[in-house]
C-alpha cells in the first residue's frame, strides 16, 4: 500500500499544475545529488539520495528512491517523497507534504504552515505551527504543534514531558491510548478503529 501511495504522489507532484519553471529554477535527475549552492526559485530533484545543504526560495519537490535530507531553509512548500527516509532540520516557510516509511522533523525543523504526511513512523522533535495531519503506525511528538493534531488509525502514540499540541488531538486505535491532557491545549479525541471487513 505504501509503494502504492508513493507512486501516486510522485505522478501528483510531477504534474503538479502550480509549478511553472522559469529562469531561477531548477532541475535536477541525478543518482545522489547534494544541493549545495542556492536556488532563488523553485527546486525539482530526483534520485537516490538528495541532501539539500542551502536554501531554496521558492517551493522544493523531491522524489527520492532511498532517502532526503533538508537542512538548509525552504521559502515556500516541500513536497517530497522517498523510499526509506525524509529528515528535516530546517525551516519550511509554508506546508510540508511528504510520504515515506520513517519521517522526522527535527529539533531544528519548523514548519510555518500545515503538516500533511503518510508513512510508518512519524517523529516531530522541532514544530508544526499550523495543523498537522498523518497516517501511519507510530507517532511521536517531543516537539510543539500550534493547530490540531489528526492522527487516523494508529497504533502507539508518544508525547515527551516538554510535547505541546495547542488545539485538539484526533486518533483511532483499537483501544484508548494513554495520553496526559497537560500536553494537549484542546480536546482529546478518541475514536474506536472500525474492524476490517474480509
Amino acid at each position: 500500500m505504501l509503494k502504492k501511495a508513493i507512486f501516486f504522489l510522485t505522478i501528483f507532484f510531477l504534474l503538479a499544475p502550480s509549478i511553472a519553471l522559469a529562469g531561477n529554477d531548477l532541475i535536477k535527475f541525478q543518482g545522489d545529488f547534494n544541493l549545495v549552492e542556492p536556488v532563488t526559485g523553485d527546486a525539482m530533484l530526483f534520485g537516490n539520495i538528495i541532501d539539500v545543504q542551502e536554501d531554496v526560495s521558492g517551493d522544493l519537490i523531491a522524489a527520492a528512491r532511498d532517502s532526503i535530507s533538508i537542512t538548509a531553509p525552504i521559502g515556500q512548500d516541500l513536497r517530497a517523497v522517498a523510499g526509506t527516509s525524509i529528515t528535516v532540520n530546517s525551516a519550511v516557510d509554508d506546508n510540508m507534504t511528504v510520504a515515506a516509511p520513517n519521517i522526522i522533523v527535527g529539533k531544528l525543523g519548523q514548519v510555518h504552515g500545515n503538516f500533511y504526511g503518510f508513512g510508518s513512523t512519524l517523529e516531530i522533535n522541532g514544530e508544526i505551527d499550523g495543523n498537522l495531519y498523518y497516517r501511519g503506525e507510530s507517532v511521536s511528538i517531543t516537539g510543539r504543534v500550534g493547530g490540531n493534531v489528526d492522527l487516523g488509525r494508529i497504533s502507539k502514540l508518544t508525547l515527551g514531558t516538554d510535547a505541546l499540541v495547542a488545539g485538539n488531538l484526533k486518533y483511532s486505535s483499537d483501544s484508548k491510548l494513554k495520553i496526559s491532557n497537560d500536553n494537549v491545549g484542546g480536546e482529546i479525541i478518541y475514536e474506536k478503529s472500525k474492524d476490517k471487513k474480509a
